[in-house]
């Protein structure tokens, strides 16, 4: 019998993962702004980084949605989590003006959120509502 937990997990998988689906999309479509992102860390070629970035979180959205490996995906996701908004919003070195500095300010901490319930997901596992635990 499924329980509050189950269905709640579910549910933060869910709304976790629509996060990356909105990103690879934008990784597919290959913004100019996140290529010049991509190529300011001076890695070559930003549009195959992108689109292996893209194929990455969509891998993550399947894993997360699923509930297949979620504790493992859900770690690495983490991770790239932390990189991503160490590497790109950095709010505190923004000499723009205070409401765009405001903005990264909301983005970066909103990003540690989702860093947080990935890391729950990771710790705690999927549920019953899954492929495998």
């Amino acid at each position: 019998m499924l329980n509050f937990q189950d269905i709640a997990l579910l549910v933060a998988r869910l709304m976790i993962s629509a996060v990356f689906v909105a990103s690879a999309i934008d990784k597919f479509r290959l913004i100019p702004a996140e290529l010049e992102q991509i190529a300011s860390l001076h890695l070559p070629e930003p549009a195959i980084v992108a689109r292996l970035t893209g194929i990455f979180e969509v891998l993550g959205v399947a894993s997360l949605v699923l509930g297949f490996y979620t504790r493992t995906y859900a770690l690495i996701l983490a991770i790239f989590m932390a990189f991503v908004t160490l590497a790109f919003v950095k709010f505190w070195s923004f000499d723009g003006p205070m409401e765009l500095k405001g903005m990264l300010r909301n983005i970066f901490f909103g990003n540690i959120a989702i860093t947080g319930g990935l890391i729950y997901l990771a710790v705690q596992g999927p549920g019953r509502l899954a492929v495998s635990a």
